[in-house]
């Protein structure tokens, strides 16, 4: 807050600076270092490096002649123009800022190659320092030459990892422009967390022409700033010595990046394969991709990407990292990475694409005995192209250690052991950095000295929850018949009768695969496809199993299977995991919230500009990336850094270049002494969104008539309005308030101006807005409420609401969605999100709506095409888009529209998983965790296993999801919270259209149940959960919109969710700090105490919400106490 304070105050000297230094020619001299980095017969790659020791540059130009026959075909990192033997390159955007004695670098292809120049020019001056180097050239293109170095990259291709497959790549990394970036935590002894900013030196990447993309990064690149610590992770964390890259594979859509335009966006969900450490994890993320030019794209993550040190076996060197300090008390164990990755799609020199060598068959049959010494492990080799075996183990502290990395052909290894306990092995295969599967954990029983038997590796699966297992008893008897059933009995016949089927533990098979058919303990009941009830597990065993023999297990056979199944079950204590309670406010106290100064988004910039001078070229391709905060777009966490500041500069200077050509149409008046005092002092105000101080004024007006600078009026006029457009008072929103008597700071007029504008039209404050500032009018919160209520008349807040629900809801980009069986999808879906918009927009603003008009209401808008779609007729007034509003009865509302129903779909078919999903994320705000690590969703493996199933015409959508989720792992979430839910839903098909009958011809049956309708999940493998009776019944998705404005609780958690968003948007604040949710999202929470104030303000608005309606919750945000009156919380 601090730094952000003193930026605010500085900004007329700070932009004013800038502005003088950019408008001096620059001088001095400077140096030159032109090197070949790699040559061929007729071709060369050229690096050259500037290095400026005069004054600091804004831009930069360096020119050269060759003397002979010279001509460059692709250069990065610049641009180019050759004329005869004479090029000049500027810099690019990104590296245009040139400090004092600073370098920038650029690369390009050369054909004809010759003598090295010898005389440069930087921006007109001579440089005396030139230096030239040419390594030996190769005769003729060899591919082995060749991907020694990569184009756009100052690091090899080649890695330990990778082999030459000899086809060039389509696009290559180029890693001088691209960052990767990762963030620690750590916290000393005396409790002080320290953030930690690092990065690796070396990235190296490339896509083939099918779209195979590869990152590899050597981790003995990792750049700490400080070399023992690089060192230590090298060594303790990474074990570089034999598991020296990370590697990083996906498939890219390369069709839909060269159908982008130049300057255009897009989304993608990217999933991958992580390889680090010895572990290979899919990892699934939204990726921003930007087409910077027709051969340029960037890559960066939507948000960050949380990578958890356990899921690689990182989570012991992290604590070698700690007790290596020594003045830690914890380094947090999971990271969140931020990357942007630059692809250019020239390859002169035919880089090949990177391949990664084949993964070695995973060991066989671990076994291992407990001797004096320790653990003596024995294994079957079954690769022939290893290069070692990583033999890792599990202690007391439940952290996976490399105990020994032996040479390949290895088959056994001696642990020596010191202490008596229980030890978890594991076995891995490697290739360089490629790891085979782990075998199976086998635990070993030490009881040092003595020579103890071990637990076999059959057991393997179901060691690491026989903690819970244990207070679980042995016998059960069935409220069905009163024989007592005998687990270990049970066990045996489960091995004989079950296994196969069911896997080792209803999950696993002893070899860690999935289960054919998935069998989860918790449940209360089990019913047959074939069967028409739901039985007790004892009956359904006795009707039913085992497959092909029915009725052969029963009486006591039954009952000891369901002894032994019920063993798996957690105890219970009694307790609920999580208790039920209403979201409510916690305290009493005053809600305060934090003071902040706040960057504008891209949009926000853009409708600024546009609403001050008429500026209409859109620039938000060129503006630095927004943050995005839980759903939606808000800068609040960021500040101004080199790069971010070269953008603003770069956009202000060519408005104000715009502008400089229609002073009349902006101000009224032509370049004068009088136009420049209008341009200060009446255009000035508006920009900085409050009136000049004194000092400000005399500045800025001694700039715009020339008087600094030796400018004419013209000229200064121009410079004074790039310095206001570059000025921090410009690009930040000011919430920090003044003191007040009792200790708190509360926004003033102009302040609430620009949060009021801002947060419901999304753009700068009118005059007329600021006149009221001026007046006093906005010190009060009767006329805080005048304004809003005027404002939400505007056109522009009924814009904002239509993008703030598409944010919402995740539909902003369903029109990239492929529905390869909807003609014309892509139209359909922008109609869609319209439909949306303008559903929720209308009854937000509209004073006679209800909570029920958000979901249930008996109408929707739409233009003809969607009418065509959904079947629905169409008829009466249109506004300016076309769209009518027509009355429905099976349809209308934000959970049955096309656009929420398309984007939670699959690709050809309904999916009741991901909706609902959505459902308890975004409409309920019940945090689902991830699915569990290691839990393989594979709908084509699993088909194969089961083909006859997945074939039968009879066989639903709802009844494979059934079955694919049936496992304990799965089922604990799928059993009652997502597939109950879910599967009401499957009477809207792929595209939002209502179906009776699915892509087979079966009836649908869209019965549904809404369990745990509590902020509180209630899962399944908690045998104390809190069920809700009677339950939450209904039948197609009208009907559940019905319910959840019309059933007491889940109408409840509805508004509430609600409210949360609307908080979550309007403060910047990620809606999983509000929420009973324990979530890590990739950065720090805000405290407990300032999540506690925002709760409260979230019940004020529920309150309001259910009582008064929608729009008078609008109008109570900007006079919530959060919002009038802040303090310094802690972040």
């Amino acid at each position: 807050m601090k730094k952000l304070l003193k930026l605010s105050m500085l900004s007329s000297s700070l932009a004013l600076g800038i502005m003088a230094t950019s408008a001096a020619t620059a001088q001095g001299t400077c140096g030159v270092s032109y090197t070949t980095a790699n040559s061929w017969g007729n071709g060369a790659q050229i690096k050259a490096t500037i290095t400026n020791n005069a004054a600091a540059k804004t831009s930069w130009e360096l020119c050269w002649s060759y003397a002979g026959s010279e001509a460059i075909q692709n250069l990065w990192d610049g641009t180019f123009t050759q004329t005869g033997k004479n090029v000049c390159v500027k810099s690019a955007g990104y590296n245009a800022n040139l400090p004092a004695n600073g370098s920038a670098s650029f690369g390009f292809i050369v054909n004809n190659p010759g003598a090295a120049p010898t005389a440069f020019t930087l921006n007109g001056s001579a440089c005396g320092d030139v230096t030239s180097s040419t390594p030996i050239t190769s005769s003729s293109v060899s591919s082995r030459s060749i991907s020694s170095s990569s184009i756009p990259s100052s690091s090899s291709i080649s890695s330990s990892s990778s082999t030459n497959n000899g086809v060039a790549a389509r696009w290559l990394l180029d890693a001088t422009a691209s960052t990767f970036n990762f963030v620690t935590v750590k916290k000393n002894t005396a409790g002080t967390e320290t953030p930690e900013n690092l990065t690796f030196s070396q990235l190296q990447g490339t896509v083939s022409a099918t779209g195979q993309a590869t990152l590899t990064i050597p981790l003995t690149s990792i750049s700490t700033g400080v070399a023992l610590r690089d060192t230590r992770m090298q060594d303790l964390l990474f074990e570089t010595n034999h598991l020296p890259s990370l590697h990083f594979t996906t498939q890219l859509d390369l069709a839909a990046i060269n159908a982008l335009a130049t300057g255009s966006t897009s989304v993608q969900t990217v999933t991958g394969n992580l390889i680090l450490h010895g572990v290979v994890k899919s990892i699934v993320f939204d990726a921003l991709v930007i087409k910077h030019a027709n051969n340029r794209v960037s890559f960066s993550p939507r948000k960050p990407i949380v990578i958890n040190s356990t899921d690689f076996d990182l989570n012991y060197g992290v604590e070698a990292l700690r007790l290596a300090v020594g003045t830690l008390s914890t380094i947090g164990e999971k990271v969140p990475v931020y990357f942007k990755l630059f692809l250019n799609g020239d390859n002169p020199g035919y880089t090949p694409a990177i391949t990664l060598v084949t993964a070695p068959s995973a060991p066989l049959s671990l076994s291992g005995t407990a001797v004096t010494s320790g653990a003596n492990l024995n294994w079957a080799d079954a690769s022939a192209t290893e290069s070692g075996f990583l033999v890792r183990r599990k202690g007391a502290d439940g952290r996976w250690a490399t105990a020994s990395k032996l040479n390949a052909n290895s088959v056994s290894y001696l642990d020596a052991l010191a202490t008596s306990g229980s030890y978890d092995y594991k076995v891995i295969s490697f290739t360089e950095s490629i790891p085979s599967a782990a075998t199976a954990p086998l635990t070993v029983i030490f009881n040092n000295g003595s020579t103890s038997s071990s637990l076999g590796s059959s057991i393997a699966s179901t060691t690491s929850s026989s903690s819970s297992k244990s207070s679980v008893n042995s016998s059960s008897s069935s409220s069905t018949g009163s024989i007592i059933g005998n687990a270990a009995n049970g066990k045996i016949l489960w091995a004989q009768q079950c296994a196969a089927c069911h896997g080792v533990d209803g999950e696993k098979n002893a070899n860690g695969s999935p289960a054919l058919q998935p069998l989860n303990p918790n449940r209360s009941s089990y019913k047959h496809s074939n069967d028409t009830q739901a039985r007790a597990l004892r009956d359904f065993i006795a009707r039913w199993m085992p497959q092909g023999s029915e009725g052969t297990c029963t009486g006591q056979c039954a009952a000891d299977l369901e002894a032994h199944i019920f063993s798996w079950r957690k105890a219970s204590d009694g307790v609920p995991d999580k208790p039920v309670g209403n979201f409510a406010c916690p305290s009493n106290g005053p809600s305060y919230g934090q003071r902040t100064l706040r960057l504008l988004t891209k949009m926000e910039y853009q409708r600024s500009v546009r609403d001050l001078v008429n500026y209409q070229t859109d620039l938000t391709a060129s503006l630095p990336d927004d943050f995005i905060s839980g759903a939606f777009v808000n800068n609040n966490p960021l500040s101004i850094d080199k790069a971010r500041y070269t953008s603003y500069l770069a956009n202000a200077e060519r408005i104000a270049a715009d502008v400089a050509t229609r002073w009349n149409a902006v101000l009224g008046c032509t370049p004068s002494s009088s136009c420049a005092n209008t341009l200060v002092n009446t255009l000035g105000p508006r920009i900085f969104r409050r009136p000049l101080d004194t000092t400000e004024q005399t500045a800025y007006l001694n700039v715009a008539n020339g008087t600094s600078g030796s400018r004419t009026v013209a000229e200064g006029m121009q410079v004074a309005l790039f310095s206001m457009l570059s000025s921090p008072q410009f690009l930040y929103r000011s919430e920090v308030g003044e003191l007040s008597s009792n200790g708190v700071y509360k926004l003033n007029g102009y302040e609430m101006a620009s949060y009021l504008s801002y947060t419901f039209t999304g753009s700068t404050p009118s005059q007329a807005l600021l006149t009221a500032a001026g007046n006093g009018s906005l010190n009060t919160v009767a006329g805080i409420r005048t304004q809003v209520a005027t404002l939400l008349s505007s056109a522009n807040t009924k814009l904002l609401l239509s993008d703030l629900v598409n944010r919402w809801l995740m539909t902003e980009k369903i029109e990239t969605l492929s529905k390869p069986a909807v003609n014309n999808f892509a139209t359909l879906a922008v109609d869609m999100k319209n439909e949306l918009g303008k559903n929720f927009a209308n009854t937000m603003l509209d004073s006679t709506s209800t909570f029920a008009s958000i979901y249930n209401p008996n109408y929707t808008y739409i233009n003809s095409r969607l009418a065509t779609h959904y079947g629905l007729p169409f008829s009466g007034t249109q506004d300016s888009d076309g769209f009518a509003k027509v009355t429905t009865s099976e349809r209308g509302g934000i959970l049955t529209s096309g656009a929420f129903m398309s984007r939670y779909a699959s690709t050809t078919d309904s999916n009741m998983i991901t909706r609902a999903v959505a459902i308890r994320r975004k409409l309920m705000c019940q945090d689902i965790p991830e699915p569990p690590s290691g839990v393989s969703l594979d709908r084509e493996a699993l088909a194969a296993r089961d083909k006859a199933f997945y074939e039968n015409p009879h066989t639903t959508q709802r009844m494979i999801f059934d079955r694919i989720t049936s496992g304990t792992s799965c089922s604990n979430c799928h059993g009652e919270i997502i597939n109950p839910l879910g599967g009401g839903l499957e009477n809207f098909d792929v595209a939002g259209r209502i179906r009776s009958t699915d892509l087979k011809g079966n009836a649908i049956v869209s019965s549904g149940t809404f369990f745990s309708p509590y902020p509180q999940l209630q899962f399944l493998n908690d045998p104390d959960r809190v069920i809700y009776s009677p339950e939450i019944q209904f039948n197609g998705a009208k009907d559940l919109a019905r319910t959840m404005v019309e059933q007491p609780v889940v109408a409840q958690q509805a508004q509430t969710c609600l409210a949360t968003q609307f908080i979550s948007y309007s403060s910047g604040i990620n809606s999983i700090f509000l929420i009973d949710s324990d979530r890590d999202v990739g950065y720090k929470r805000i405290s407990k105490d300032e999540e506690n104030s925002y709760r409260c303000d979230i019940a004020d608005l529920t309150n309001v919400l259910s009582t008064k309606g929608p729009r008078a919750m609008l109008e109570e945000i900007p006079v919530l106490e959060s919002v009038m009156y802040r303090k310094e919380w802690a972040r």
